[in-house]
């Protein structure tokens, strides 16, 4: 009976030192896991913190250098000229290169100084101006001398490229990428990187390595993404042209929020992507392409024609380009044109100023003889679905991995973190508990299902195609040529909540699922009836909350129209662009 005793005794004991040696263990895991989490953000910081210091540093330098040789007349009378004129008389010599770069120098500086959209001032610039200034009349390129603002994402030798994500910071590359290469061609100089969000798939310009961009009309308001650096710099003047690009409105929401031009090609007529910083190092079923900025509609239609008038070079070195010339016959701003329009894609309706600038424009083309026809969206629900399912078929796996590696999460991405675990809970849960929770506060499929399966992948691309075919069918039933919708769900909101709002992306995914071309025009600006109008927006949907709450006293906020055409018919929308610039409301107060 005692050893029985004994034997119970020794085994509880074992049970307690068992347990006691698995705690001890757990919590010796839990103190190196919290250690070690401490120590990466400890030394993540202070790479943030010395490229902070960096930058400081060097626009004080050049701040320095450019009040040794100061022109304030000089320089106020350049950025004050139009593209054109500005383009002419670098051409003809009666404007110095290095002069214009300064100018735009002085001009970025201050922006920047207000609006942080600037990340790095490219230092060969000067270099390169100088050399221009001793080439030939003769051998002067088409954008000879034209300071060129660059996406921060695309590679400038010497410079970092990091999409926003710390993890890349003090690592310069090492060549310039394509398009830098062609405007360097072209005779273009870039002199800046701008500002993007954290691995640029959000509407929210900020990221944990060079913080948060404002609006060009109020620093408190949302530059807009991922092209929103640049955004923010041409609608303050600091640049007379800027290359973004665009895989969910990221030419076109920074374009509107900041109520400058701007135009996402066709995928094969598109600025190339070749050696760019993305997220995701391979190309998804929805591509990315690069398209032109400016606060000029001229700037914008002239860099297109340069490019499409010269393809072969890159075309020859980036199997994505079709060689497409420039198509002159489509280009006839005379010609009277039959445009479809639409207000609401049929789940959420636009800001009320929204609308009202299409109901303007409108008016505005009837009066210059297009004939204007009710139409509507290619299925939304179907096409937003598709659009999420496919651009997310690693289940936001490599995002994560970015993410994990930069340490810190903006708010900018907060959703794509969020989504990633999502994504990995059983679909009973996701199905039967997640979305119907989520649908209690939008009145969309907020998450839709990652496309992960082969089969299933093939099937949505040709459902995606299908729609496609059966969307063109009825505009050639109708006889339309392009299509007019809102430029935006919403003026541009405050700092730091767009990110937040996944559904803000549905004026523009259609036209990257379907790879459709489609312009920015502003036109208008929010007032203060708008302002007021928003009280009959509806209370029971967390999207239409998010935007009174945060559209509120948008008063002055840019406002316009999207211009929707046909695959590589560009030239299309460009001429209808410039038709509606020459009568904008928006532009001639500017002017």
């Amino acid at each position: 009976m005692e050893k029985m005793e004994d034997f119970f005794t020794a085994m509880n004991l074992s049970r307690i030192q068992l347990f006691g040696t698995f705690a001890s263990g757990f919590g010796m895991w839990i103190i190196w896991k919290l250690t070690s989490s401490m120590s990466r953000k400890k030394q993540m910081q202070k790479r943030i913190d010395l490229k902070y210091k960096q930058r400081k540093e060097q626009a004080q330098k050049l701040k320095e250098h450019l009040d040794k040789v100061q022109d304030i007349t000089l320089w106020t009378a350049i950025t004050s000229k139009t593209f054109e004129d500005l383009r002419m008389d670098l051409k003809n010599g009666d404007l110095k290169a290095i002069d214009v770069l300064r100018a735009y120098q002085w001009k970025a500086l201050e922006s920047t100084e207000l609006l942080n959209n600037i990340v790095w001032f490219i230092e060969e610039a000067e270099t390169e101006a100088m050399k221009l200034d001793e080439k030939p009349i003769e051998e002067r390129g088409h954008l000879h001398g034209i300071p060129i603002s660059v996406k921060e994402c695309y590679y400038v030798k010497n410079c970092d490229s990091t999409a926003g994500c710390p993890q890349f910071l003090h690592d310069p590359v090492d060549h310039d990428c394509l398009m830098v290469k062609t405007l360097k061609s072209f005779g273009g100089i870039p002199f800046c990187l701008t500002n993007v969000p954290q691995t640029m798939l959000s509407l929210q310009c900020s990221n944990p390595a060079f913080g948060a961009t404002g609006n060009a009309f109020d620093p408190k308001r949302e530059a807009g993404g991922s092209s929103g650096g640049e955004g923010s710099l041409l609608g303050s003047g600091g640049s007379i042209l800027g290359i973004g690009n665009d895989i969910g409105g990221s030419v076109r929401n920074p374009a509107i929020f900041n109520g400058i031009y701007s135009l996402k090609p066709t995928h094969g007529r598109h600025l190339t992507q070749n050696s760019n910083r993305l997220p995701v190092p391979y190309d998804s079923v929805i591509y990315g392409v690069g398209g032109f900025m400016s606060a000029s509609c001229t700037a914008v239609k002239e860099a297109y024609r340069i490019l499409y008038e010269n393809i072969h070079y890159q075309a020859s070195n980036d199997i994505s380009i079709a060689p497409v010339k420039w198509q002159e016959n489509l280009y006839d701003i005379n010609r009277k044109l039959k445009i479809g329009y639409y207000l609401s894609d049929g789940r959420y309706s636009p800001h009320p100023g929204c609308q009202r600038a299409v109901r303007e424009a409108l008016t505005t083309l009837r009066e210059m003889g297009h004939t204007v026809v009710e139409f509507h969206c290619a299925p939304e629900d179907r096409v937003y679905s598709l659009y999420f399912g496919l651009l997310t078929t690693d289940k936001l796996v490599h995002t994560y991995n970015t993410l994990t590696k930069d340490v810190f999460v903006d708010s900018a991405i907060w959703f794509a973190w969020l989504g990633y675990h999502v994504m990995r809970l059983p679909y009973f849960i996701r199905r039967f508990i997640v979305n119907p929770l989520i649908q209690t506060f939008v009145s969309s499929e907020l998450l839709p299902e990652a496309i992960t399966e082969g089969d299933d992948i093939m099937a949505h691309i040709d459902e995606k195609d299908k729609i496609l075919t059966k969307w063109m069918k009825e505009w050639d039933e109708l006889g339309l040529d392009l299509v007019i919708t809102p430029a935006s769900l919403m003026p541009a909101p405050l700092k730091g909540v767009i990110g937040e709002i996944p559904s803000a992306t549905r004026p523009y995914h259609p036209f990257n699922l379907l790879n459709m071309p489609a312009g920015i025009v502003p036109t208008t600006k929010v007032t203060e009836q708008d302002d007021l109008n928003m009280d009959s927006m509806p209370n029971n949907d967390l999207v239409y909350k998010t935007i009174k709450k945060n559209c509120k006293g948008a008063i002055g906020m840019p406002l316009g129209i999207q211009i929707v055409g046909r695959r590589y018919q560009e030239e299309l929308i460009l001429a209808l662009m410039m038709q509606l610039d020459q009568v904008s409301e928006f532009q001639n107060a500017r002017k």
